[in-house]
């Protein structure tokens, strides 16, 4: 088919169209339906692509402490005990030792020694050997000392050695030790009131008067 836009000046008698061009053509415009736009339409302009955006991982924070402060930690110092009362110790007699009878071979002599008006026979009495320990006393002052069991500290007693018929009187300091010397003995008495009594052994046989 052809469609007649506009028109042309032409004689009627040349154109069975001419002679009814007096009456206009309205033109039919056709009917144009707008098509829909498609969703799936791409843009035919290039749009930046933007990268997704990286997150940095934040290091984690340190939970917060109770206290900042440096707490000094200090040693557990024992407490000092209470001093203790001192407690006096008795003087103790001194320990005898056999020994022989020597005073660079002058013997004492005091008439018995220096206790003898102090002596007081209350009617005790015992015999055995008797042995010596050595004392610095007696030599000079005729301070003369025993060791016995059962009289009591104190006691000035009287010791005979028959064999010579000579006595000394001693004050007793204590009781004999406990040790393997004094088995089998009654007495001991200082090495000054031995060498008084005339004693050439440190075991003699002597009569004891308390």
């Amino acid at each position: 088919m052809w469609l007649v836009i506009g028109y042309l000046k032409v004689k009627s008698a040349q154109s069975s169209l001419a002679s009814s061009g007096t009456n206009k053509i309205v033109p039919v415009s056709p009917t144009v339906t707008p098509a829909k736009e498609s969703t799936a339409a791409v843009d035919t302009k290039k749009t930046p692509v933007t990268p997704p955006a990286i997150k940095k991982e934040e290091p984690p924070k340190p939970e917060p402490t109770k206290d900042t402060k440096t707490e000094v930690v200090k040693p557990d110092v024992p407490k000092p005990e209470p001093p203790k009362p001192e407690v006096k110790e008795e003087a103790k007699a001194t320990e005898p030792v056999p020994v022989a009878v020597s005073n660079n071979g002058v013997p004492a002599s005091h008439n018995g020694g220096a206790f003898r008006k102090w002596f007081s026979d209350k009617g005790g009495n015992t015999t055995g050997n008797a042995g010596i320990f050595r004392s610095t006393s007696g030599w000079n002052d005729g301070k003369y000392y025993a060791l016995i069991n059962n009289v009591p500290v104190g006691t000035i007693v009287k010791v005979t050695f028959s064999s010579t018929n000579k006595s000394i009187y001693a004050k007793v300091l204590g009781q004999l030790p406990d040790m393997k010397e004094s088995v089998g003995l009654a007495v001991r008495i200082s090495d000054a009131a031995a060498s008084e009594l005339g004693v050439g052994n440190t075991k003699f046989y002597v009569e004891v008067k308390y």
